[in-house]
């Protein structure tokens, strides 16, 4: 599907299955420092950037952050997607670009009806190429 071209992660699905998911996206443009989510808070939206890049920071005592990843274009973006959907971490934009954007709760309801996308979810988080 033309969508997904520049997407690899939602590329490696079936394309029934890509097509099952279409709806549930919506393309965003992120501007430089725009917060997706933050340490403490219930995530909203997964986030699967296709020219945005993202940083995951933790903040430290004295009002310091420490970078713990940087998430390029065609990785996942969304904080605790397999439990519980509070962030242990605050993700920020640092290149501003576009993006998909999924609602937690349709990513969620993916993950239980959609068996190659909750295959590819568990795999890139084994593998630790997308972001929780």
């Amino acid at each position: 599907m033309c969508a997904f071209a520049h997407v690899r992660f939602l590329d490696r699905l079936p394309a029934a299955d890509k097509a099952r998911l279409m709806p549930a996206l919506q393309r965003v443009t992120l501007a430089v420092g725009d917060t997706l989510y933050q340490v403490g808070q219930t995530a909203q939206h997964i986030f699967f950037p296709l020219t945005a890049q993202v940083q995951e920071v933790l903040p430290m005592n004295g009002g310091h952050e420490e970078v713990l990843r940087c998430i390029a274009p065609n990785e996942m973006v969304g904080s605790c997607v397999l439990g519980n959907p509070v962030a242990a971490r605050t993700a920020r934009v640092s290149q501003a670009g576009d993006a998909w954007r999924m609602a937690y709760a349709d990513f969620a309801r993916a993950l239980e009806e959609v068996a190659s996308f909750r295959e590819l979810v568990m795999q890139d988080a084994l593998a630790g190429t997308s972001v929780f």
